[in-house]
């Protein structure tokens, strides 16, 4: 969900446990958000290539919060 708030485009998501490469993050999303859960399970290598892929989401900022699947 895209959020405009004082000038800046806000795109916030959460629980997505893995299916994260069916979101799509808008192209003017200033301040990226993951409220957690982005992976399925506790493993390394998934959260590796979620955050990987996190990384390169067009953002200015990013802000994750670990979930308990992380």
């Amino acid at each position: 969900m895209l959020i405009p708030y004082l000038k800046h485009n806000i795109f916030a998501f959460a629980d997505t446990h893995g299916l994260h490469n069916r979101l799509t993050i808008p192209p003017e999303t200033d301040i990226l958000i993951c409220a957690g859960d982005g992976v399925n399970n506790i493993d390394d290598d998934e959260l590796q290539r979620f955050l990987c892929w996190y990384a390169n989401q067009p953002a200015k900022l990013r802000i994750f919060i670990a979930g308990n699947h992380e």
